[in-house]
């Protein structure tokens, strides 16, 4: 990919995340007016994808037919961000589900995908939903950027939907086949939203600069190991000392020195940087204990 490429990308996916989630308004100055005109070819290919628009044309407000319409917007309201992408599903008038009777529907637009948003018609109707499951994998298949649906009564309670719950799936560690099923629970339309996008979009904590970590958690090896080793041999000086003169440890004990520190400060070392195995010190003090 060349540079030019390369920041006409960059102004693209600016663009898709100001237009579907409300992120910053993109900076084009630095393009050039062949770059400018390849953005807006890019984005006149969005717009005519399904789904919702990219804001090629004024954004208008989503509109209801019905007063649990009304309250299933004022429920995404409350929870989207409020630039968040909302426009009526056009699809709710091309498929039938059998048994599924629904009033009017709605697409919310994310960085991570579309959830369609669709009004049942009557009270009690998410009973019937064991029943629909076969049919609505074909709403997924119509409309392959649907993350998910979510089925909505008129009290707002609402049942979310995935593409993963229409068919048989492989279930693991065990390797069984278990049939199609929900794999959510019913809840408030504006609970059961507000935590999918979460999933879809999650928030991430700023990564601290590698530069800012406390120079405190750098540990310096050397110098501590040589300084553990001199006390080790500080301390066996001191007792061979304490011996009677004919206890045979006596000698070898006060002839150690510097020079057996620097060893032992070594084989430290050796095991701490991977040139020796801890199971393998043993057998160094034993042969350093021999050359003696």
């Amino acid at each position: 990919m060349t540079e030019s490429e390369s920041r006409v990308q960059a102004a693209l996916a600016a663009y898709i995340e100001h237009a579907e989630i409300g992120g910053p308004e993109p900076d084009t100055s630095h393009l050039s007016a062949g770059e400018l005109e390849r953005l807006r070819d890019l984005i006149g290919l969005l717009d005519q994808t399904d789904g919702i628009a990219f804001g090629g044309g004024e954004r208008r407000e989503p509109s209801a037919t019905t007063a649990a319409g009304a309250q299933v917007i004022a429920a995404l309201r409350d929870t989207l961000p409020a630039p968040a992408r909302v426009t009526s599903d056009p699809a709710v008038a091309m498929i039938a589900i059998p048994g599924m009777n629904v009033a009017e529907g709605w697409i919310v637009g994310t960085f991570g995908g579309r959830v369609r948003v669709w009004l049942l018609g009557d009270e009690g109707a998410l009973e019937a939903s064991d029943r629909w499951l076969e049919d609505l994998a074909r709403v997924f298949r119509l409309f392959p950027d649907t993350a998910a649906l979510t089925l909505v009564e008129p009290d707002l309670s609402s049942l979310l939907v995935q593409p993963e719950d229409c068919a048989p799936t492989i279930e693991v560690p065990r390797g069984s086949l278990v049939g199609r099923r929900y794999r959510r629970p019913v809840h408030p339309v504006g609970e059961a939203l507000s935590v999918f996008l979460r999933e879809l979009i999650p928030y991430w904590e700023p990564m601290r600069g590698i530069s800012e970590q406390s120079a405190g958690t750098i540990v310096d090896v050397p110098p501590i190991a040589q300084e553990l080793a001199d006390k080790a041999i500080e301390a066996q000086v001191t007792a061979g000392g304490r011996a009677r003169k004919t206890n045979p440890k006596r000698k070898a004990l006060t002839e150690l020195d510097d020079t057996h520190a620097r060893e032992i400060a070594r084989v430290v070392l050796d095991v701490h940087e991977g040139r020796s195995e801890p199971e393998d010190v043993s057998d160094v003090l034993r042969r350093m204990a021999a050359s003696k």
